[in-house]
């Protein structure tokens, strides 16, 4: 939040979307993330404040590394899969673009040109 909305007991802005012309899940969204992170809370019957100071730790929790995961032993024991018998028509791999549709003749132009 910016410092100048950091005065305790400050009311930040609206959660009504009407009010705020932002859609109800995210303004839901940040209010959650927000007082899971401590900037702001909540008081029953009275409404959402900013803190006094975020809550201690917030801004120092780390996810752990990664580095000690290691897949299960029953992993490794499956076959991977056999090749195709034969190449498959169509290829409906996501992010794979399809070559024969790229306009290799206009690139190479566009490409000598700006060059």
């Amino acid at each position: 939040m910016a410092a100048s909305a950091r005065e305790t007991a400050c009311r930040p802005p609206a959660s009504s979307p009407i009010e705020s012309r932002v859609a109800r899940n995210t303004v839901s969204a940040a209010y959650e993330r927000l007082i899971a992170e401590g900037f702001v809370s909540g008081r029953m019957g009275a409404g959402t404040f900013v803190t006094d100071s975020p809550m201690p730790g917030a801004a120092t929790r780390r996810a752990p590394s990664g580095a000690d995961l290691r897949p299960l032993g029953h992993w490794e024991r499956i076959a991977p899969w056999p090749p195709p018998a034969r190449e498959a028509a169509y290829d409906f791999r996501v992010g794979t673009p399809d070559g024969r549709l790229f306009p290799h003749t206009a690139w190479r132009r566009l490409v000598a040109r700006e060059l």
